[in-house]
């Protein structure tokens, strides 16, 4: 089979954030996100640099039960997802990216670090939602139901 490492690696995330990765199999999970990096990314030092020291983690609730699982820091299991919201509040952050990019408005900067929330949250697993991803889905019905609420929402007027 071939393909591009992009495609492998949706294809881990897609498997690993749609299912309940068991304790015993966390290590094997991250041999295969580390993989999937790297295929995608190449074999550059710096991304070795970079998968080394990530991997596939567990949230714990307040009752010990996995909450969430994601790509997270191998030192502080801080998930990406989470460093994303920390940065998008970062003092300064918004003043000099859009210094970097004067074309951008704050409006697409706003746009674009929630979207970039979005896509990192979308590869974790969240127990409340395995149910749900456990079964078929019609893609294209869901596209043209979601396009139609957001085609009403800006014709309401929606900014």
């Amino acid at each position: 089979m071939s393909g591009s490492g992009k495609q492998m690696l949706l294809k881990i995330l897609a498997q690993l954030s749609t299912s309940l990765t068991a304790p015993a199999d966390l290590p094997d999970a991250t041999r295969k996100l580390r993989a999937g990096l790297l295929l995608h990314g190449s074999t550059a030092e710096e991304n070795y640099q970079a998968v080394k020291n990530v991997h596939w983690a567990s949230s714990l609730d307040g009752e010990n039960n996995v909450w969430r699982q994601g790509i997270a820091t191998v030192e502080g299991d801080v998930f990406l997802a989470d460093i994303i919201e920390s940065l998008a509040d970062a003092p300064g952050l918004k003043q000099y990216v859009l210094s970097e990019h004067p074309h951008l408005t704050e409006t697409g900067l706003e746009a674009g670090l929630h979207t970039l929330w979005l896509i990192v949250s979308a590869a974790q697993m969240f127990s409340q939602l395995l149910e749900l991803e456990a079964g078929e889905i019609d893609l294209d019905k869901k596209i043209a139901s979601m396009s139609r609420h957001f085609d009403q929402y800006i014709k309401n007027g929606g900014v």
